[in-house]
């Protein structure tokens, strides 16, 4: 069984416009609820649009996007993750070095 992501949430300033760009990006047909706009995916993949209550951009380093992941050995891959994160980390920090090295 693949690990497939189950749900989605794309968090914006303004659900109206947020949920006409991605409908018409992705061919999605968003449902207006209130402060959210549900959509389903051609997928199957259920997810929402909806405004985070803020400007996101001034407190938020990365784009609010939350990704739901339907693991099938959750052990396994919380272990792949802390290896990649630290192999990540590892490289930036040689990277840093190297830019040091070269400036100094």
């Amino acid at each position: 069984m693949p690990n497939n992501i189950v749900h989605f949430e794309i968090g914006c300033r303004d659900t109206d416009s947020a949920a006409k760009f991605y409908g018409a990006l992705f061919d999605w047909k968003p449902r207006s609820e209130g402060a959210i706009a549900t959509v389903g995916t051609h997928e199957g993949i259920s997810g929402h649009i909806g405004s985070l209550g803020h400007d996101w951009t001034a407190t938020t380093p990365s784009s609010p996007v939350t990704l739901n992941i339907s693991l099938h050995h959750a052990l396994n891959n919380v272990s792949r993750i802390v290896l990649t994160g630290k192999q990540r980390n590892d490289l930036q920090r040689s990277r840093k070095l190297a830019e040091n090295r070269e400036q100094g």
